[in-house]
């Protein structure tokens, strides 16, 4: 992978950015880590028609299949251990008039829909707050909750920001008045597709304050290996590849490459050293990437020659341990721990 910034005669296709999807500091991020790391975050994978997925996947549940369905599918197991525990939860929470619910990487919003019914029941809902990388995203969780009609419009907050980026105490604003807290909820293994993990603690940490919680929730190693298997088994290129492969497709999207499969395929690799499954694109016909104003310079350019790799988005499936050992280390205080009964996800309570 080579990184140049002169002007070039060659037939290869260049892509650029479109614009108005990613911020320049993003660019600036997507070019380093591609020309350092061969890796882009998983994060841009929600980018483009990325949200779009899930609000596909959203209308199906809204269609009369929210309770039959979604909490009994296997890949929702996390959902069921949510609501298994909530009583355990709140009942930590029970001495304040009012709980505000920090939903980060809200997704659907259907997993947090439990939390915010038992608060209302109990006359201690406060503010639902929903904060991601892209306003579609908190749009999304959003609508689904309020046609779910426990909470209004009136009581939704929706914040942009990058969760690498800092910390996000100025969203949730100004000091809590007395009796009132904040249940951080951060679902659906969402902390596993981060690059700097640590780094994403330590920024949560830094947005709680006392007598907050932080409930979070990701899938757990055993489960990689089905992952790998289940894409192993799909035929390059057809149509179900290119469906269940629609994140790369958001990703190369953003760049204007809207025909990706013509330019390479898609491998998952899971690496059991670090409990990673990567999903690498390998290049089969050399394009390249321009990055426009980078480095005091008018063009920055990634060339992409054939048989190349890149990462574009990875998932850490830990071990209980794993989540509790990266927990303590970004100063958490573990107060609970709970594992689904088929032990593919667990879910950990913890304070600062």
């Amino acid at each position: 992978m080579e990184s140049i910034n002169l002007e070039s005669n060659s037939e290869v296709p260049i892509f650029k950015p479109k614009l108005g999807i990613f911020t320049e500091l993003q660019l600036a991020e997507i070019f380093l880590s591609l020309e350092a790391k061969k890796e882009v975050s998983g994060k841009y994978v929600y980018f483009a028609s990325g949200v779009e997925n899930w609000a596909k996947r959203s209308t199906v549940i809204r269609e009369g299949l929210y309770l039959n369905n979604y909490k009994s599918s296997n890949d929702n197991n996390s959902y069921k251990l949510v609501e298994e525990t909530l009583g355990l939860v709140l009942g930590s929470l029970e001495f304040y008039t009012q709980v505000n619910v920090i939903d980060i990487g809200p997704g659907t919003g259907f997993q947090i829909i439990p939390i915010i019914a038992a608060l209302k029941e109990k006359e201690q809902m406060g503010k639902y707050i929903a904060i991601d990388i892209v306003k579609e995203m908190t749009d999304l969780a959003i609508g689904n909750i309020v046609d779910q009609k426990i909470i209004t419009t009136d009581d939704t907050f929706q914040y942009v920001h990058d969760f690498e980026d800092g910390n996000f105490a100025d969203l949730i604003g100004e000091p809590q008045k007395s009796g009132t807290t904040s249940l951080f909820c951060f679902f659906g293994s969402t902390l596993g597709n981060m690059i700097n993990r640590h780094q994403v603690l330590v920024n949560l940490r830094d947005s709680m304050t006392e007598g907050n919680l932080l409930w979070i929730g990701n899938t757990l190693y055993d489960s990689a290996e089905y992952l790998v298997n289940s894409y192993d088994k799909l035929k390059v290129n057809s149509e179900k590849y290119l469906a269940v492969h629609k994140p790369a497709g958001s990703f190369f999207e953003s760049f204007g490459i809207e025909n990706w499969w013509e330019f390479g395929r898609i491998l998952v690799e899971k690496d059991d050293t670090f409990g990673l499954v990567k999903f690498n694109f390998e290049v089969t016909k050399p394009f390249t990437l321009e990055f426009p104003r980078l480095n005091n310079k008018d063009v920055s350019r990634i060339n992409f020659a054939k048989n190349e790799k890149f990462t574009f988005q990875r998932l850490k499936n830990y071990t209980e341990s794993d989540l509790v050992i990266e927990l303590k280390e970004a100063g958490f205080k573990i107060k609970m721990l709970n594992v689904a009964a088929d032990y593919k996800s667990a879910l950990i309570l913890v304070s600062v």
